[in-house]
């Protein structure tokens, strides 16, 4: 199946108009469509993790996938930044939920380019071959998708859920036991970040999954 990413700029979505997003995704053939929006009773904690480096910031983010190679028309039901065709790298799967369900936790996602320190293929290989391995041991991850987008905008997309409590701890967040721990969690992952990111190119915003079809 295709994946494809919609960024639209809505920061709220009623029950309704999710439920009028899904059938017309259903009509469209749409085989699995994953949704995040700005949280609501998170709002403030959230907000403290947005970065904008390269505008505009993630507000909200759609995920479907499809067995075919074209995009669905949505800009009558969404305010659509961009979107792409994505190749995707699941490293932890979200768990199996059905119909119009949140998805616990909160979701973290990025966007960025790959610098100009090595090649564009050896950054992908790092990315997804070490630096996965990394996030995933030295922090509460609890799902991982790697999105590689090859625009002019943008290289990757990056889904990581974490456990609510982690935005408001950072030694959960970094899965260390004290601060100690957390200085050398932190440390590596920057390094190893700094390997293949563009910093001045990161966007970064915390968001409330849910599962639509």
């Amino acid at each position: 199946m295709q994946k494809f990413q919609y960024f639209f700029n809505d920061t709220a979505l009623s029950e309704s108009q999710l439920s009028e997003l899904k059938a017309y995704l259903l009509d469209n053939r749409v085989k699995r469509a994953q949704i995040a929006v700005t949280h609501t009773t998170l709002h403030d904690v959230a907000k403290s993790w947005q970065q904008v480096n390269q505008p505009p910031a993630i507000w909200g983010l759609l995920n479907l996938w499809t067995e075919t190679t074209t995009p669905i028309e949505l800009s009558k039901l969404l305010d659509i930044s961009h979107s792409s065709v994505v190749t995707e790298n699941v490293v932890m799967p979200y768990k199996d939920q059905k119909g119009i369900t949140p998805i616990e936790g909160s979701l973290q996602v990025a966007t960025f380019k790959f610098n100009q320190q090595q090649s564009h293929d050896e950054h992908l290989n790092y990315w997804r071959n070490e630096h996965a391995a990394i996030a995933c041991d030295l922090q509460t991850t609890v799902a991982y998708t790697q999105n590689y987008v090859a625009a002019d905008n943008i290289d990757a997309v990056v889904e990581e859920l974490f456990p609510v409590a982690a935005l408001t701890n950072p030694l959960l967040y970094f899965a260390a036991e004290d601060k100690q721990q957390l200085k050398a969690n932190m440390a590596t992952l920057i390094a190893s970040s700094n390997k293949f990111i563009d910093m001045s190119s990161l966007n970064v915003s915390h968001l409330q999954a849910y599962q639509l079809i």
